[in-house]
């Protein structure tokens, strides 16, 4: 009982979130930052599926590292919801809800990238699926899009959550919040504004602002966890 408890104390659950948050940033940065630079060749479907057939283990590679962020985001999730209700109940599970719409999204493009590349390798040549292969990706790179709406809606609330807790850092809290506006300038430049400039370049100012909020903000969980004397204070 008492190495339950242990296990369970908001320390614990603070730099477990850290670890966690550590795992989506290098899984999710491999297989949605650098996969595809690698294996698209934008405007010439033909070229991307010969060279996802000629690269299949590392794109299959790309799928289970997506797996995992899907896996790791929802015990995040719980695990910002517990820490953050001492806040505000209501606030903390709406953040919790907006962050699980988000992993949705991203559980339909898992979904939708496996089918291609089942697509490919079991086609005669990945030239004859090109067409179709591409209209998977290219609902994929959507699904990108939208679940960024999602995410910064999480981020604002989190953000906000997080600077009002006491017990979490403010700076990191208010960057955060901050540059939830960057996940959001983005999506509206693709689904919206295609092509406005302005748009996409608030949107890379604020997603700077982002990194580095949800950077600091997962080694503060790792390193520092959070302040114990003041969340046992607001929790008393």
């Amino acid at each position: 009982m008492t190495h339950t408890a242990r296990l369970a104390t908001p320390l614990t659950l603070a730099r477990t979130g850290g670890a966690l948050y550590l795992l989506i940033a290098v899984a999710g940065g491999f297989a949605i930052g650098y996969l595809p630079t690698i294996l698209s060749v934008p405007g010439d479907a033909v070229a991307t599926a010969l060279t996802i057939a000629d690269n299949m283990e590392l794109a299959r590679l790309g799928i289970f590292a997506e797996i995992m962020v899907l896996l790791a985001e929802i015990g995040l999730t719980a695990i910002l919801y517990e820490l953050l209700t001492p806040v505000s109940a209501f606030w903390a599970r709406t953040a919790a809800w907006s962050r699980l719409l988000m992993v949705a999204i991203q559980g339909v493009n898992i979904a939708l990238s496996g089918l291609a590349l089942n697509l490919i390798g079991a086609a005669t040549s990945p030239a004859d699926v090109a067409e179709t292969t591409d209209l998977l990706l290219r609902l994929r790179d959507t699904g990108v899009d939208l679940w960024g709406l999602f995410f910064a809606m999480h981020l604002a609330i989190l953000g906000s959550l997080v600077f009002a807790s006491g017990y979490l850092s403010k700076i990191l809290g208010a960057a955060i919040a901050l540059g939830s506006l960057g996940y959001l300038f983005d999506s509206l430049a693709t689904l919206v504004l295609p092509g406005n400039d302005i748009v996409g370049l608030v949107a890379m100012v604020f997603l700077g602002v982002s990194m580095v909020g949800e950077i600091g903000f997962t080694f503060y969980l790792l390193i520092r966890g959070l302040d114990e004397k003041a969340y046992a204070a607001i929790t008393a």
